[in-house]
C-alpha cells in the first residue's frame, strides 16, 4: 500500500512520530460500536494507530492532527457546541471523525450512506462539504496539500 508508506514517510519528515498499527482483534473490538469500517481505514489503522499526541505541537507542521483508534468519535460528540452549532445536513446521519485541523477549528469525517461513504470537511459556521470519495483519496489530497481540504463553504446534501 504505497499511499499508506507516503503518508508515513510525510509524517517521519515532520518529525512527527507515528503510533503502532492497530492488531485485528483492536479494530474488531472497536467495530462493536456498531459500524463496519471501511477497508481503507482498517487498512490505515493496522499500519499507523494516528499520530502522537505527545508531538511539540500536537498536530503536524500544517495543522492536521489523525486521532488514534481510541480518539475516534462520532459527530456531534466531539463538537463544543457552546463555541459552534451542530450542522442541521448531518442530523439522523452517521459521521465518523478521524482528523481535526488547527486544533478543532474544523474536522474531517466518514459520513455514511449505507455501506458507502464519503470524506467531508465539518467547518464553522454551520457547514460541510464532501472532500474525497474515499480515505485513500483524502490521503492523497492531504499529502499533496490540495486546496480542496480547505474548502467547506456551503453546506452539500
Amino acid at each position: 500500500m504505497q499511499w499508506l508508506n507516503e503518508l508515513s514517510a510525510d509524517w517521519a519528515r515532520q518529525g512527527m512520530s507515528v503510533q503502532p498499527g492497530c492488531t485485528a482483534h483492536e479494530l474488531q473490538r472497536w467495530e462493536q460500536h456498531g459500524i463496519r469500517l471501511p477497508q481503507e481505514f482498517r487498512r490505515y489503522f493496522a499500519q499507523a494507530n494516528g499520530m502522537d499526541p505527545f508531538t511539540a505541537t500536537g498536530t503536524d507542521k500544517r495543522g492536521f492532527y489523525f486521532y488514534a483508534l481510541s480518539e475516534l468519535q462520532f459527530y456531534p460528540q466531539v463538537v463544543d457546541f457552546a463555541l459552534e452549532p451542530p450542522v442541521p445536513a448531518l442530523a439522523g446521519k452517521k459521521c465518523l471523525l478521524f482528523a481535526d485541523y488547527m486544533h478543532k477549528s474544523w474536522w474531517y469525517g466518514l459520513l455514511f450512506a449505507g455501506a458507502a461513504y464519503s470524506v467531508i470537511e465539518i467547518a464553522a459556521p454551520n457547514t460541510y462539504a464532501v472532500v474525497a470519495d474515499s480515505f485513500r483519496e483524502f490521503v492523497h489530497l492531504y499529502l499533496a496539500d490540495a486546496d480542496e481540504l480547505y474548502s467547506a463553504r456551503a453546506t452539500r446534501p
